[in-house]
């Protein structure tokens, strides 16, 4: 992924910054004020947008996150304050996300699409247990034989 590296900024740059910055407690979000681009609190300068998380980060931190994330441990897009900020690749954000319950769990009847539920799911292989065939098993529920087959097979479904 290609990021655009930050120049070195003018003391006027960050006093403008910083003016963007609702600087609250240390231990609490210091959220952005002003402008957004692509759903991301951003800062204007050398008529490049940055976004102003990384520009909080690069300020305090006095280096360039290059082609790292910076990641929030508060998970606020708005926030600007340094020590709710880390560096992180796609894994690293990823697992935070997951960690802290925040990752969508479609499996199953939960995914939009499904047309199976946990019950029927379960009732395939409870018949396949009990000695009925695949062709059987998708007459019953009106499915095609391959969608049992992964059923069965735990290719689909595995979760349960």
């Amino acid at each position: 992924m290609k990021t655009k590296e930050i120049p070195k900024l003018s003391e006027d740059d960050k006093n403008r910054f910083w003016k963007h910055v609702n600087i609250a407690k240390p231990n609490e979000c210091w959220e952005w004020k002003t402008t957004k681009h692509k759903l991301y609190p951003s800062f204007m300068f050398n008529r490049t947008m940055f976004q102003a998380h990384r520009i909080a980060y690069y300020l305090s931190n006095h280096r360039d996150p290059g082609i790292l994330l910076v990641c929030h441990t508060c998970d606020n897009k708005k926030c600007c304050n340094p020590h709710h900020l880390f560096l992180g690749n796609f894994k690293i954000n990823a697992d935070d996300m997951y960690a802290k319950k925040r990752g969508v769990d479609n499996k199953g009847e939960k995914h939009g699409m499904s047309t199976l539920t946990n019950e029927i799911v379960n009732d395939i292989r409870k018949l396949h247990d009990l000695g009925y065939n695949q062709r059987e098993i998708a007459s019953i529920h009106n499915i095609h034989q391959c969608t049992v087959s992964r059923l069965i097979n735990r290719l689909r479904w595995k979760h349960i």
